[in-house]
C-alpha cells in the first residue's frame, strides 16, 4: 500500500486505522513526504529544534501504532531525506518522483523546430513560480534583436490561486497575465489551462525551452514535478540555482565544464583561502584579462560534505567588464565536497577607437538570494581562452535568482538559440537517463527493494 503525498498527520491517521482495523501480515505501507521539515539553511536549524518535536515524537508514535506492521519512510530529494534523517526519523529514503509515460512520450514526439524557437512556461500560474515576472521577460524578449525574430513565449494561463485573491503576489501574477494578453503573436501565446487530455504532453513535445524561474525559498528542498517531466521529454530547462531543481542538471553540466576546460588554455587567475562572504557585501576580485581569453572557470568548495553540504547556501558569480553587461553564473555545493566548477563567457566590448581591449574584469562572489551568508573553504576564479566560442552548459541552463535574474534569462535564451544543437543533444542523453529513473515501473521496484524501516529511539 503506497501513500504517494502525505503529511506526518496523514501518516499519523494511517498508522491509526491500521491499529484498529488490523489487516493481514504481509501487507507492505509505504508513506512518501513531498515537503521540507526546517526552514532556511543549515545555520537556521538548531533553532527550529524544539518547533520539530511535535512531528518528532507523532512519527515515532505512528510506527508505534502500526506495529507489528511496518510503515516505510519515504522523501522525493536528497536534500528531504537529509532533513528527515537529521530528525531522527531513520533510514528515510529517496523514492523517485514518477513521471507520467505521456511526459516520456513526448521525448520521442519531440521535433525539429520550424521558424520560430518556442519557450513555454507550464503549470499553474503562481507567486512561487514568479510568474509575475513573465510579462517582463516577454517585453525584453520581444524588444531584443536576437530573440525577438526567432522566439514565441507560450504561457499557461490559468491560476493557481482564487481569482478573488488580494494577496500582494496573487495580483502581481494576475497584473503579469494581462499584459501578456495585449501583447501580440508570435511573441506571445498564452494557452489558457489547466492543460488536461494530452494538451499538456503536446506543449511538452512542442517545446524547445522550458522556463521553471522557480523562487528557490520554496522549492529549494522540493521536488517539481514539472522540471522531472520537463527534463524527461527531452526539453531544454532553464531553472533557477541553489536547489533541488539545479540539482538534476548537476553531472551533464559538470562533464561538459570538464571537457571545455580540458580543451582550452587556462591561464592563471585569483584563489582565495576560506571566506565568510555576507549578503549585499560581495567579494569583490579583480583579474587580469589575458590576450585571447573569452571565458571564465569558477570552482568553489564548501567546508562541510555529505548530507549537511545539500542544507548550505550556494553562491552566484557575477563577472563584470566595463562597458558591458554582467554575467552569472550560479554554483552549490554537493555531498561529495569536491570543488564545484562552472563556466561563464566574458563579453569583451568592440574594439575601442585606439584598438585597445579592457586590462581587467571586476569578479563579484555572494550568497544566493535566501542566505545571510555563505562559508566557502575555497575558490578560484581563472580566465580561460577555450578558442572558437563554446557552450557554458549543457542539457539545460542554471540562472541565478535575485535582481539580474531578467538578464540572466535572456543570456539563457540566447545561448540556447545560439548552441541549439550542443543542447537538444545533451538534453537527450539525460531525457533518456531520467525516463529511465522516473517512469513507474522503476517507481515501484524501487518501492518492493525498500527495507523495514527503522526509528532512531523508537520501535521496528
Amino acid at each position: 500500500m503506497f501513500v504517494a503525498t502525505a503529511s506526518e498527520l496523514d501518516l499519523a491517521g494511517l498508522a491509526l486505522a491500521i491499529r484498529d482495523a488490523r489487516p493481514p501480515r504481509g501487507v507492505a505501507w509505504h508513506v512518501q513526504f513531498h515537503y521540507p521539515l526546517y526552514r532556511g539553511f543549515l545555520d537556521d536549524f538548531p533553532r527550529q529544534e524544539r518547533r520539530l518535536d511535535r512531528i518528532r515524537l507523532m512519527t515515532r508514535r505512528a510506527i508505534d501504532d502500526a506495529a507489528p506492521h511496518e510503515i516505510r519512510l519515504h522523501v522525493t530529494t536528497d536534500e528531504l531525506a537529509s532533513q528527515h534523517r537529521r530528525l531522527g526519523m531513520g533510514d528515510v529514503g529517496v523514492l523517485p518522483y514518477p513521471v507520467r509515460a505521456e511526459a516520456i512520450a513526448a521525448a520521442a514526439a519531440r521535433r525539429s523546430r520550424g521558424d520560430r524557437f518556442r519557450v513555454v512556461a507550464l503549470g499553474d500560474a503562481r507567486p512561487e513560480k514568479q510568474s509575475h515576472l513573465l510579462a517582463d521577460v516577454a517585453e525584453r524578449m520581444s524588444s531584443d534583436p536576437v530573440l525577438s525574430p526567432i522566439v514565441t513565449l507560450a504561457v499557461q494561463s490559468n491560476l493557481g490561486f482564487p481569482a478573488e485573491s488580494r494577496a500582494p503576489g496573487d495580483r502581481a501574477v494576475v497584473a503579469s497575465l494581462a499584459r501578456l494578453s495585449a501583447m501580440p503573436r508570435p511573441h506571445v501565446e498564452l494557452l489558457g489551462g489547466p492543460l488536461i487530455d494530452g494538451r499538456y504532453t503536446e506543449q511538452l513535445a512542442a517545446a524547445d525551452a522550458i522556463l521553471l524561474a522557480y523562487d528557490q525559498s520554496r522549492y529549494r528542498y522540493r521536488c517539481s514535478g514539472v522540471t522531472l517531466e520537463a527534463i524527461a521529454s527531452g526539453g531544454l530547462p532553464i531553472v533557477t540555482g541553489g536547489g533541488s531543481m539545479a540539482r538534476l542538471l548537476a553531472e551533464p553540466i559538470a562533464e561538459h565544464t570538464a571537457a571545455v576546460v580540458a580543451a582550452s588554455r587556462s591561464f592563471p587567475g585569483v584563489r582565495t583561502g576560506r571566506e565568510r562572504i555576507r549578503s549585499g557585501r560581495p567579494l569583490r576580485l579583480s583579474i587580469a584579462i589575458p590576450a585571447n581569453a573569452n571565458a571564465i572557470l569558477a570552482s568553489a568548495a564548501w567546508p562541510v560534505a555529505g548530507d549537511d553540504a545539500l542544507q548550505l547556501p550556494g553562491v552566484a558569480v557575477s563577472v563584470g567588464v566595463e562597458g558591458m553587461p554582467r554575467k552569472t553564473l550560479s554554483l552549490q555545493p554537493d555531498r561529495s565536497g569536491r570543488p564545484v566548477r562552472g563556466l561563464a563567457p566574458i563579453s569583451i566590448p568592440p574594439d575601442r577607437a585606439d584598438g585597445s581591449r579592457p586590462r581587467s574584469m571586476l569578479v563579484e562572489v555572494g550568497p544566493l538570494p535566501g542566505a545571510d551568508a555563505v562559508d566557502l573553504g575555497s575558490l578560484a576564479i581563472d580566465p580561460l581562452d577555450t578558442g572558437a566560442p563554446r557552450p557554458f552548459s549543457a542539457a539545460g541552463i542554471v540562472v541565478a535568482d535575485g535582481d539580474g535574474l531578467l538578464d540572466a534569462i535572456l543570456d539563457a535564451l540566447r545561448e540556447l538559440v545560439r548552441f541549439e544543437d550542443h543542447y537538444r543533444r545533451s538534453a537527450a542523453v539525460l531525457a533518456a537517463a531520467t525516463a529511465a529513473g522516473h517512469a513507474g515501473d522503476a517507481v515501484l521496484r524501487a518501492i518492493l527493494a525498500a527495507g523495514p524501516p527503522t526509528i532512531e529511539g523508537g520501535s521496528r
